[in-house]
Order: structure tokens, then sequence, then C-alpha cells
């Protein structure tokens, strides 16, 4: 859901918090807060927060392990569960979701990012 944009010692980072559909269009996007600021932090500071907590029943979002798992945000799982067979392919699938938000930064990167400090 975030990337970190610009992030280099001579120009300014951007933490953005979006979220994108299964085409890669993007339905939400903002700046939220500075590069170096943590996913959760930044996603805090959005209105992208208030609206993930409240969706309705059988309705989710799916994030990185950068979020925490809630009812209605998913991420992929790590530590122990990671490796129990069973919950293996929840896991696969949700990262697999997932590839859709990289693509979509990788194109909004390439149209719309400066590539040079302002």
């Amino acid at each position: 859901m975030s990337r970190h944009i610009f992030q280099d010692i001579n120009t300014y980072g951007m933490n953005v918090q979006a979220a994108c559909d299964h085409k890669c269009g993007f339905d939400y996007a903002a700046l939220g807060a500075p590069g170096r600021s943590n996913d959760i932090a930044a996603l805090n500071k959005t209105q992208l927060s208030q609206v993930i907590q409240k969706l309705p029943l059988r309705r989710f979002v799916v994030g990185d392990n950068a979020y925490v798992c809630s009812e209605t945000l998913l991420d992929p799982l790590s530590g122990v569960e990671k490796d129990d067979p069973s919950k293996n392919a929840f896991s696969f699938y949700l990262s697999h979701l997932r590839i859709h938000i990289e693509q979509a930064f990788r194109v909004m990167t390439g149209k719309w990012i400066l590539r040079q400090p302002l």
C-alpha cells in the first residue's frame, strides 16, 4: 500500500499511502508522511485508515507485513504461522494479490514522479 519515493541523501522523501483495484487503477492516494516515517504512522494520518476500519463484513484491504492485520486489513502471515503448511496457501494468494499495487506504483513512478530534485 505504500511506497517511499525520492529516498536518497540529496532529496526529500514522501511516504505515499495508496489503494488500487485489480486493474492497477488508483482508488485513493495521499502523501501520508515524510519518507522516513513508518507505514502504520503514515496510514493513520490519512482518511484511508478510517475507510478501512469502516468496511462492511467480508470486505478487506490487502497490505504487506508493514501493517497490522485486522478484521478489515489482511497481511501475509509471518513467523511461526508462515511455516504452517495449512496456512501457506493464504499467504501465497494474499501476496499474489499485492502484485497489483506493486504494478500500479511502477506505472505511477514511470509517468508522474519527477526524476530530479526540484
